[in-house]
């Protein structure tokens, strides 16, 4: 199974413009990342900021048999994949979101195919450890309530950058894959944001994933094979 995960940032034109660097309006970014997924046809896909409007446009243009959107997250899932939602988690608000009227936090779902767990996470964007401590608490609590005997695919933007990543290390006890060495976020700073992991049996390593670089977002795509 093909999984990519992808921030596609389509909140307001303004917003995308001033502090994202992205021209192209939010209609056209939507036409431009439906023909990059027709063309390479994922079997999931795990959507960030990726509102009930602009999903809504967008899965018209794109074939799967399973959408789900959650709006207040903008966290977003299409798979051709028997997928089971299990769950929504939110975050504490912070002054981050209180600004630009966001939420941050994941969803949980069962894939019945693969007798997998998925899990779309989106933490915050302030960058302060003690904020994401907290998120990442909240994330390892409910991850550990499921079947520990099952793979936990979780992934997403995590807001933490690779050379900073003790508290991600401190969390899950993570064993980071040296092979990815990309830079998932495309503006400003040359960073990596952008994960995917396997969680099971209070083991954790980050899976090899592949970045691909296409502009509609600050953010590029990562895919792995699971």
């Amino acid at each position: 199974m093909f999984l990519l995960t992808w921030n596609v940032g389509l909140i307001t034109d303004w917003f995308r413009y001033l502090f994202m660097g992205r021209i192209l309006n939010k209609k056209q970014t939507i036409n431009s990342i439906s023909e990059h997924i027709n063309k390479n046809k994922y079997d999931t896909i795990f959507f960030q900021e990726l509102y009930i409007k602009e999903f809504e446009s967008l899965s018209n243009k794109i074939d799967y048999t399973f959408k789900y959107c959650q709006n207040k997250l903008g966290l977003s899932i299409v798979s051709n994949n028997n997928l089971e939602f299990i769950k929504t988690v939110f975050f504490n608000k912070s002054i981050c979101n209180y600004l630009f009227c966001s939420y941050n936090g994941f969803v949980i779902l069962y894939d019945n195919d693969n007798d997998i767990y998925l899990v779309n996470v989106h933490l915050n964007s302030c960058f302060l450890n003690y904020i994401l401590s907290n998120e990442l608490d909240i994330l390892k609590e409910e991850l550990d309530k499921l079947n520990k005997d099952k793979k936990i695919i979780f992934g997403g933007d995590f807001n933490i950058s690779r050379y900073y990543s003790l508290i991600l290390k401190d969390k899950f006890k993570i064993e980071f894959n040296k092979l990815n060495n990309y830079k998932s976020y495309n503006y400003l700073f040359d960073i990596n944001l952008d994960y995917i992991f396997c969680y099971q049996n209070n083991q954790c390593e980050e899976l090899k994933s592949t970045c691909i670089e296409t502009l509609e977002s600050d953010h590029y795509p990562i895919l792995t094979e699971i």
